[in-house]
């Protein structure tokens, strides 16, 4: 069976799986990966065009309010200027509950985990410095995936691309398509939720979940350590061979962070099955590595497999001859 991402002859491509129901129902399986050319995001704007489409977008509020964070607001610029929005949370974060954080790191990090950490902090001197603010500003913060994204266009300016949430504007484009319709966590904090409480006293789910994102995190700074000491056709050939059989028929990302794969799964197939009793098709577009879950839905579901459409997210650079 055919995988959502493919690295071939030097091209990384992104698989649109399109499939039919014998009622007459079409279902476009679109999936994107976050790191690629601007022209990658164009094209896919573009084959979405008028059709419904189901998006991706974790939103976080207090009672009904949005909290602000990098992907709530208008964003940052450059990485200089993600790094320094980051640093304003990691300092409410020392402030409030520095020392809670403290403690609650020496729960989660496990054998595995300190042994990734020592990798990671071996190299800090030898790279930008920028670096250790990301590296200590991931542990300041217990390891929130509010730090991805500044993770993500260090590795996309490592390779001379572009940032899906750089290119896609989901804060005052997206909202007013009426097209598209979010399907997503949708987190509703209580007023009274004791943060420090949980800090101190975590439970299981809570420590489960933050060795994932320990793993994800660390692990990303480590390649990107890597990458500093290699040319871009390197960097960008590596990325690709890592990145690419993760969405092949074994999804790898499920045992990695199976908390932000399998329940926003079921969120996305409620969605489309409630779309389709009003619409006959339905585009969903979403991280690649949700595909694989969504596609056994949709073949439990009596779907046909119907076309595939290839989108080019990068190739290697040509090299220039001395």
């Amino acid at each position: 069976m055919e995988g959502f991402v493919t690295f071939q002859d030097g091209i990384m491509k992104t698989i649109c799986h399109v499939y039919k129901h014998e009622d007459g129902r079409i279902l476009h399986l679109l999936p994107v990966v976050h790191i690629g050319e601007k022209k990658y995001y164009k094209a896919l704007l573009d084959y979405i065009g008028d059709n419904i489409c189901v998006f991706e977008q974790i939103k976080l509020g207090i009672e009904g309010k949005k909290i602000n964070n990098p992907e709530s607001h208008k964003l940052p610029k450059s990485l200089d200027e993600w790094i320094d929005l980051n640093e304003s949370t990691a300092k409410e974060m020392d402030k409030d509950y520095g020392r809670e954080v403290k403690k609650f790191l020496k729960k989660i990090k496990i054998r595995e985990i300190r042994q990734l950490r020592r990798v990671v902090k071996r190299n800090l001197e030898r790279v930008d410095n920028r670096i250790a603010r990301i590296f200590y500003q991931c542990e300041r913060t217990a390891f929130s995936l509010s730090n991805l994204p500044i993770i993500q266009i260090t590795l996309s300016s490592l390779m001379d691309l572009a940032y899906q949430m750089n290119e896609i504007d989901y804060v005052n484009d997206i909202p007013k398509r009426n097209n598209w319709i979010h399907a997503d966590f949708d987190i509703k904090i209580p007023v009274d939720f004791d943060f420090k409480k949980m800090l101190a006293s975590p439970n299981s789910e809570v420590i489960n979940s933050s060795k994932s994102h320990a793993r994800v995190l660390y692990g990303t700074l480590y390649l990107i350590e890597t990458f500093m000491f290699k040319n871009l056709n390197e960097r960008r050939n590596e990325f690709a061979k890592l990145l690419a059989p993760q969405f092949q028929t074994e999804n790898t990302l499920i045992q990695t962070v199976p908390h932000l794969i399998e329940p926003r799964n079921n969120i996305i197939i409620e969605k489309a099955d409630s779309l389709f009793d009003t619409h006959d098709e339905v585009v969903i577009f979403y991280g690649a590595g949700h595909m694989q879950g969504i596609r056994e839905a949709a073949v439990k579901a009596d779907f046909q497999l119907m076309s595939t459409i290839e989108f080019e997210v990068y190739r290697l650079v040509e090299e220039n001859p001395e």
